[in-house]
């Protein structure tokens, strides 16, 4: 038992333990205090250990004489640019690469290499450090992260910890830590690759780029270990061990770029799974003959495309598959061409990425038997159909290559053209191996997908995504439309259509044009259009976002296209189709250009682009990724994968989007059904939930909430004017944030079933809710909104509220509601204005007409009386206990019902009267504010004293000397605290004042002073911002 459940005692050090469990050195940060002469660290803002990196760099490049080394060491340390993702970014290409170093050699020849910081062969090979409690100052800035975790003297790892105990999302509060020191010592994060931040209990791990929303729990795939350990030794074990930390950095980091953002893209846990059995199965496939891998199921939106791109990365920098040349193979022409386009994106493979345009044509330099026929390590990406056989070719397929170090990487791989085309796949390229990705599940009866590729690798189905919160639900809405035909000859129809030849659409053309006339009868049209519109605008305004719908022919879709336009603007809608310039109009008005594509799904993509609706026949319903997409609306007869395909389009997640809607115009409902059927028990549970389902959830968090507000008539009369209205909304605004605001375990549960009221609301909403249901849920949020502001103290120097968002509150108890005013406080305290004096006597007199209820004028004193006194805590320790005693006085003796709601809102008043009058002291008493603070130490010693004016002098005596004294980290180095202390002593003696024993003598008012001393400058050198902030 370790008694006391600290941060230190119950996170960081079990973390430095489990740390050392796996290969870890450790110092602590107080060894490697900065000095001219120190071998480490020179200077406090030096983040690297020089004199460790010196021995790597010599180890590792025993060919750089010593010059070329000290060259590679100042190269590694300078900043490259002031942009910190810029110059992480190239950090990142020096550490995976190499330092490029140039030197004349002996014989007065130029030689040049790539000087390596890490061996990422042999991990063995480096020198692995965690450091706790590091200080680093940079700009002023005083930081000290928890645990820095140094490889070859480079910080590449970081973990931030937080108290278990805490009544807090402590690993939240953690990464907005983080994202503060990244602003204040960006120094450090030019090196930090990857960040983990836990409180033992929740862990999750992210980059410097990572809000705090996408910062993921790293999970055990091992059920058995998630029992065992606890979340912040899965993810040290798992991501922060020596071998796992460099597989990380190396083989699972990626960088993207918007054209005016940057941001790194790191694996998540069944990712970095996924890929390392890929790469284990894809080894034992070569060596055993059986060329089938297998195959990797991620549900989508689980970042697929990604996984590919790790796994090929893998591939190129195994040995052991002999640079090998990877050929992608895909089943759509738009599906080859985002695929690729993702690959190229990543600058380590943009050079190997090569489009098959052919399979046979010989002179072609971009069929598949030119680009296969380079011997090495290449990515050529292609379709399934180029390895079919026209009807003019006769004989087998032929052999395009039969080299062994290829592996034909088939995405969506259970589809039925591989099926067919499988054979062909293994004729062309017999000693291929194969391994299959996909999105969605092999159905039970389909072997043949198993034959070619093997069994699953690895799999991760929706329910888990959706818990680690890597996708969102999907919700299901019928609102059918009804066509003029029966449903055999639209499945006729469309089977004829899933075969997706040129032939079958030929051959289909007189009863595709009948059913297109069908389903895209003007009438219906225009039942649709109003239907949609009026529900995808009901639904932005409870949750803004973008919708596509889905159309039966190109035809529809222009119809679709043009009718929305005039509905919603001509800015707001657009049509993604296949056409070309012998299409009549309209379809040839909506033919666009490869780059006009391009620039229309980034205008898709952007939650500020005024693009909000897209049409679509086929296009854009497998592989594309739009996050903002919420709304999906199907009016074309789909099934099978495809139909899994395109639902999945909305499961993205995106900011507070709490799922994905498809609703339904054709009647897809029961082919939906039918089509999960033939999956297996447990792989497709709730793929969609039907949107009953989150109505009634709405109407059990509706009485939840009404049971929270119980007694409090929120509602206005029926027949109420505006301005009764009004003062409902302001009277009992004030009293539910008054029933909660002192209440810790209230508070939390009624944001946290606020949140989830919320969630329901947004999904539920444009199903015509009652004017009484939108008010419900507009007051709930107006409650949440203030009862958030009065709870934030914003006295923590980090995660607390803005000054303007803590005059906000001042606003909102002092004036705002009092009067029956409902205001936007934010809005207002963004304003040019007098700055409110929440302890001025014009407030304290006037705060009972301005503040009717007695509850509420005590939550509010106890939320201003209890920041105003946690602020002297970092600057005046005699003060800071007086005051908190009297207040915890005041408030017992009101909840033991000592005293009334009268005499303990008079008692409060008082005292912040006298907290108030304290901040007049210095210039009566004609110190400093650091003198003052220590004045009263020493006072506290002796009532006697207090009017001997030799104790100013004294004051004055005890910050100059002890100034003299300090030093960075000073409080941890017992040394330097004994220096202080015995100066302290020195001094007291010299002014020969005679202490009673009953006070402590001199030891005792020694150690008062010297506690003093430890609260104010316990963060040396940054004293006078503390002061300026913290001090009356």
């Amino acid at each position: 038992m370790k008694g006391k459940v600290s941060e230190d005692a119950y996170a960081e050090k079990p973390a430095l333990e489990w740390l050392q469990e796996t290969g870890w050195g450790y110092q602590h940060g107080s060894e490697l205090i900065a000095a001219p002469d120190a071998p480490e660290r020179q200077l406090d803002s030096d983040v690297v250990l020089r004199a460790t990196l010196e021995r790597a760099v010599a180890r590792l490049n025993p060919e750089l004489p010593a010059e070329a080394a000290r060259r590679v060491i100042d190269l590694t340390m300078t900043s490259e640019h002031p942009a910190l993702i810029v110059d992480h970014k190239r950090f990142h290409d020096m550490l995976l690469s190499g330092v490029h170093v140039t030197w004349i050699d002996e014989q007065d020849g130029e030689r040049s290499t790539r000087a390596k910081l890490v061996d990422w062969e042999t991990p063995s090979n480096n020198e692995f450090t965690a450091v706790n409690q590091l200080t680093i100052v940079q700009g002023g800035h005083n930081r000290r992260p928890d645990v820095l975790l140094y490889v070859n003297g480079l910080p590449l790892g970081q973990l931030e910890l937080k108290n278990p105990a805490l009544n807090e999302d402590g690993p939240t509060k953690a990464v907005n830590q983080v994202h503060h020191y990244s602003k204040t010592i960006p120094g450090l994060y030019r090196y930090v690759e990857v960040i983990g931040v836990s409180d033992l209990l929740h862990a999750r791990v992210g980059t410097v780029t990572t809000p705090a929303e996408h910062f993921a729990e790293w999970k055990s795939m091992d059920p058995e270990e998630s029992r065992q350990r606890s979340q912040l030794e899965i993810l040290i074990r798992g991501v922060f061990s020596p071998a796992g930390l460099l597989d990380l950095i190396r083989n699972f980091v990626l960088f993207e770029s918007s054209g005016v953002k940057t941001w790194k893209v790191m694996a998540k846990y069944h990712q970095v799974d996924a890929v390392n059995r890929a790469v284990a199965a894809t080894a034992e496939a070569m060596a055993d003959k059986s060329r089938r891998a297998g195959v990797v199921w991620h549900t989508q939106g689980a970042g697929k495309s990604y996984s590919m791109v790790f796994y090929v990365t893998k591939l190129r920098r195994d040995r052991r598959f002999a640079n090998p040349t990877i050929v992608c193979v895909t089943d759509t022409n738009d599906l080859d061409n985002q695929l690729s386009e993702t690959f190229s994106r990543q600058e380590h493979l943009r050079s190997a990425v090569d489009q098959a345009e052919s399979i046979n044509g010989k002179r072609d330099p971009n069929s598949l038997y030119k680009l296969l026929d380079v011997p090495a390590n290449g990515i050529v990406f292609t379709t399934i159909q180029k390895f079919g056989r026209r009807e003019r070719e006769e004989g087998p397929m032929p052999v395009i290559s039969s080299r062994e170090n290829v592996i034909v990487v088939a995405d969506e791989a259970h589809r039925s053209q591989y099926r067919t085309l499988a054979q062909n796949i293994t004729r062309a390229l017999p000693n291929a191996t194969r391994i299959g990705f996909t999105g969605t599940p092999i159905e039970r009866a389909d072997r043949s997908t198993v034959n070619v590729f093997g069994d699953y690798i690895s799999v991760y189905r929706m329910a888990q995504a959706q818990e680690d919160g890597a996708t969102v639900p999907i919700y299901y809405e019928s609102r059918q439309v009804p066509v003029a035909a029966n449903r055999e000859e639209m499945e006729r129809v469309q089977a004829i259509l899933d075969q997706e030849t040129d032939e079958a659409q030929t051959e289909a053309t007189s009863e595709f044009a009948r059913m297109d006339a069908i389903i895209g009868a003007p009438d219906r049209i225009d039942r649709v259009v109003d239907d949609l519109v009026a529900h995808f605008e009901d639904r932005c305004r409870t949750l803004p976002g973008k919708a596509m719908l889905v159309a039966y022919s190109r035809r529809t879709a222009c119809e679709y296209a043009l009718r929305l336009r005039e509905r919603l603007g001509d800015e707001a809608v657009d049509a993604v189709m296949n056409a070309s310039a012998t299409d009549e109009s309209p379809i040839s008005d909506f033919r666009k250009s490869k780059q006009q594509l391009k620039a229309l799904e980034k205008r898709f993509k952007d939650p500020e682009s005024p693009l909000r609706v897209i049409v679509v026949k086929n296009m854009w319903l497998t592989g594309f990724d739009a996050p903002v997409l919420h709304t999906l609306y199907i009016d074309k007869p789909m099934r099978d994968h495809g139909l899994l395909q395109a639902i999945a389009r909305v499961n993205r997640v995106f900011e507070a989007k709490p799922g994905g809607l498809v609703v339904d115009y054709i009647g897809i409902g029961d082919d939906l059904r039918a089509g999960l059927k033939a999956y297996a028990q447990g792989d497709v549970d709730d793929v969609v939930i039907p949107l009953d389902v989150a109505r009634r959830h709405l109407v059990e968090k509706h009485e939840v909430m009404c049971d929270l507000l119980h007694g409090i008539a929120f509602r206005a009369a029926e027949d109420a004017s505006h301005a009764e209205c009004a003062t409902t909304l302001a009277l009992t605004t004030q009293e539910s944030v008054a029933r909660f605001v002192l209440d810790d375990d209230g508070s939390r549960r009624f944001l946290d079933e606020q949140a989830q009221y919320a969630k329901w609301f947004a999904l539920v909403s444009p199903n015509e809710p009652s004017t009484e249901q939108r008010y419900d849920h507009d007051f709930f949020a107006t409650v949440a909104k203030y009862l958030r502001l009065a709870r934030t103290d914003g006295s923590d120097g980090g995660s607390g509220a803005s000054p303007e968002a803590r005059r906000a509150v001042e606003q909102f108890f002092s004036d705002g509601l009092s009067g029956g005013e409902i205001i936007d406080f934010f809005a207002m305290a963004g304003e040019e204005r007098p700055e409110i004096s929440v302890l001025s006597d014009e407030f304290l007199d006037d705060l009972g007409a301005k503040v009717r209820r007695p509850e509420l004028q005590i939550a509010l004193l106890k939320k201003l009386l209890a920041g105003q006194i946690r602020a002297r805590l970092s600057t005046n320790r005699t003060q800071h206990k007086r005051f908190s005693d009297e207040l915890g006085a005041l408030l017992s003796r009101y909840n033991e019902q000592q005293l009334t709601s009268a005499e303990v809102i008079k008692g409060m008043v008082d005292l912040a009267k006298s907290i108030r009058s304290q901040t007049l002291r210095n210039d009566a008493l004609g110190l400093s504010r650091e003198e003052t603070a220590f004045y009263d130490a020493i006072v506290s010693a002796g009532d006697d004293w207090v009017d001997d004016p030799r104790l100013k002098d004294l004051a004055r005596s005890i910050v100059e000397q002890v100034r003299r004294e300090l030093a960075v980290d000073w409080t941890e180095r017992a040394n330097l605290e004994a220096k202080v202390r015995a100066s302290i002593k020195r001094l007291l003696r010299r002014h020969r004042f005679a202490v009673p024993e009953r006070n402590g003598g001199i030891d005792g008012i020694a150690e008062r002073v010297f506690q003093q001393a430890k609260v104010l400058y316990r963060r040396y050198p940054e004293i006078d911002g503390e002061l300026a902030d913290g001090m009356l």
